[in-house]
This record gives structure tokens, C-alpha cells and sequence, in this order.
């Protein structure tokens, strides 16, 4: 119970532990490029998941001693269909594992469990990121990192929870 409730309170604005759940993370792919994701959880929106993945890039971007980005490519709205198919389980034993059951509320586990069909539609934004400093060439096609943090944190485009 104390596992589950870890997890449930854990704030979406934070690094995923896996790259199918609920958070963020980037992969370095040259010193000043990046890709940026994000994944939201079933409830939140689109547009919200978008200004994670925004934000997390002008934070990456501020961390490593940038001044602005620019997004490369983008791959946003993606949806994620997570399905688990009905299942039915008969066990006895600790957690039922020699019979390949889940967990089912206690360490001793002997009966039946019974599994519907679960389905939940997530968001998931993905951008390439390259980094600059100084003047950008052309400012109409990047962000301000600092200016941007600052917008998405100050005035509650996304909550931080």
C-alpha cells in the first residue's frame, strides 16, 4: 500500500522512471542538441503535457549554460493507448508466483482474482532542442529560456503538481 501511494503522490514534473510513464526525460544527442519528452498521466491535457516539454527544455537549457533553444523537430499529441487484457488467476502461496498471479492485497495470497479490461489515453510530446547562446541569428525562431520558465511557472500555464 505504501508502494502505491509513493507513486500516486509523486509530482507529475518530475523525471520518469521509465520511458512509458508518467514524466520527463532527454536524451543528449550532440553537445548543444537535445530531445526532449514528456508524458502526461490519463488526466492530463495535451496543451499541458506541450508546456511540460517546453519547460523541461528551457530548464535543460538554463542548466547547461545556454541562453536560448530552438526546436528542431517536433512530435507532439501523441497519444498513448495503455490496454491490459481481461485475465483470470487461481493460486496459493506467498504472492502467488509459482503460479504466475499478480499480487493480490496481501503477502499470502490463496483464491481467485479476476481482471477486466483497463484501457487510459495519455499524451505524450517529444521535441529536438538545439541550444545557443548569446544573439540568436533569428529570434523569431527560438525561446528565451529564463523568459520562458518564467512565464509557464509565474502565471500558471501548467501546474507544477
Amino acid at each position: 500500500m505504501l508502494i502505491l501511494t509513493a507513486c500516486a503522490s509523486q509530482p507529475l514534473y518530475s523525471p520518469a522512471d521509465r520511458p512509458d510513464r508518467p514524466g520527463y526525460w532527454e536524451t543528449r544527442l550532440t553537445d548543444d542538441r537535445y530531445r526532449v519528452t514528456f508524458v502526461g498521466r490519463s488526466s492530463t491535457s495535451s496543451e499541458a503535457v506541450k508546456n511540460y516539454a517546453l519547460l523541461r527544455a528551457a530548464e535543460l537549457t538554463l542548466t547547461a549554460g545556454y541562453d536560448w533553444f530552438e526546436i528542431i523537430a517536433r512530435d507532439n499529441d501523441e497519444r498513448l493507448t495503455t490496454r491490459s487484457d481481461p485475465s483470470f488467476t487461481v493460486g496459493v502461496g506467498s504472492s502467488c508466483y509459482p503460479f504466475g498471479c499478480p499480487i493480490v492485497g496481501s503477502r499470502w495470497y490463496t483464491g481467485v482474482h479476476m481482471d477486466s479490461l483497463r484501457s487510459a489515453d495519455r499524451y505524450r510530446s517529444s521535441i529536438e532542442i538545439r541550444l545557443g547562446k548569446g544573439q540568436p541569428e533569428d529570434p523569431t525562431r527560438v525561446y528565451d529560456a529564463r523568459e520562458l520558465s518564467r512565464h509557464l511557472r509565474g502565471e500558471g500555464q501548467i501546474p507544477l503538481d
